[in-house]
């Protein structure tokens, strides 16, 4: 798995090989030649990710924000909230992607309590 963007310091990409172990690559080499050079059969290449913040629309956390690493509309992420008896967890969908300045929308879909006990 070779990272999507190259490291700010180094300006290299990791790769993850097959043994679990990161090397860094040069940005700007061909996939033919990083296989190659490292005698794998496939090489493929993470998704960027983007932390932008977002918007609860409605439900419990509605109007407040947090950090979100969206990657396509319809996906759902969850947010847990303690509580005394226990946990409850909050379900949103992304309906809506980042731009610009703009944050990124989810909308409420369920809440599930778990007691503590």
């Amino acid at each position: 798995m070779l990272g999507a963007k190259p490291d700010r310091t180094t300006g290299k990409r990791r790769l993850l090989l097959p043994s679990n172990e990161f090397v860094h690559v040069e940005d700007g080499l061909s996939d033919a030649e990083i296989m190659a050079r490292y005698g794998l059969d496939e090489l493929r290449e993470a998704p960027e990710v983007r932390v932008c913040t977002a918007v609860y629309l409605d439900g419990p956390l509605a109007g407040q924000t947090n950090p979100y690493s969206p990657t396509e509309l319809g996906e759902h992420t969850s947010y847990t909230t303690a509580a005394v008896d226990g946990r409850t967890t909050h379900t949103y969908e992304l309906v809506e992607l980042p731009d610009g300045d703009e944050p990124g929308r989810l909308r409420f879909v369920s809440s599930r309590v778990r007691s503590s006990s």
